[in-house]
């Protein structure tokens, strides 16, 4: 009775579509094999696109820095510095055809005066190749000349008292921005710039 019994809950198992208990071993594994599988596949994958944009992240950071990136820099004609080499105000357009750069600092800004000395040792070199132009924000021309010369600025410094912030949609300084000799802003960065990134420029 018991064997009888036995037997047919077996073929009713059987009708109902279930599968045997070597089967759905044989199932499992599979489907973990596939998971693994599939997991491996996507850190693969994600390795190899920061391995691809990691030459390259500095660029494309600067790249991103402004709105202002792929539009013509806007134009300004401010009071140069201590009237530098006679001439009274400067702006982009007078470096027109030229790659320019043109950074915005004070002295009472903290990282203004860690990338300050880079940037002037780079521009001594760079020039005349690329020029430089500072521009001082919301500063004293005293404090402007005691900053330069300490950082033995050489590139044309001109100051503003914030008439450029809404120009160059400037949140806080430092900001630079990296001009085509066709005067259009192909790059910026907002806050202090790294070496490596202006050499890129």
């Amino acid at each position: 009775m018991r064997t009888r019994t036995s037997t047919a809950a077996t073929h009713v198992l059987e009708g109902t579509g279930q599968a045997r208990p070597g089967r759905s071993r044989v199932f499992m594994f599979g489907l973990v094999l596939a998971l693994v599988i599939a997991v491996g596949y996507v850190v693969y994958a994600i390795d190899i696109a920061r391995g691809a944009s990691g030459s390259s992240s500095s660029r494309a950071s600067t790249l991103s820095g402004s709105p202002l990136v792929g539009r013509q820099a806007p134009n300004f004609a401010l009071p140069v510095l201590a009237n530098a080499g006679g001439q009274r105000v400067l702006g982009p357009s007078d470096f027109a055809g030229r790659p320019l750069v043109i950074n915005f600092f004070a002295s009472w800004c903290g990282p203004c005066n860690v990338e300050t000395p880079m940037i002037a040792r780079l521009a001594a070199q760079a020039i005349p190749t690329v020029s430089f132009l500072g521009v001082d924000e919301n500063d004293t021309p005293a404090n402007a000349l005691r900053f330069v010369a300490r950082y033995h600025v050489g590139y044309p410094i001109v100051t503003d008292q914030g008439s450029l912030q809404s120009k160059y949609l400037l949140v806080g300084i430092p900001d630079t921005f990296f001009v085509a000799p066709n005067g259009k802003v192909i790059g910026a960065v907002q806050g202090q710039i790294s070496k490596q990134t202006l050499e890129l420029w």
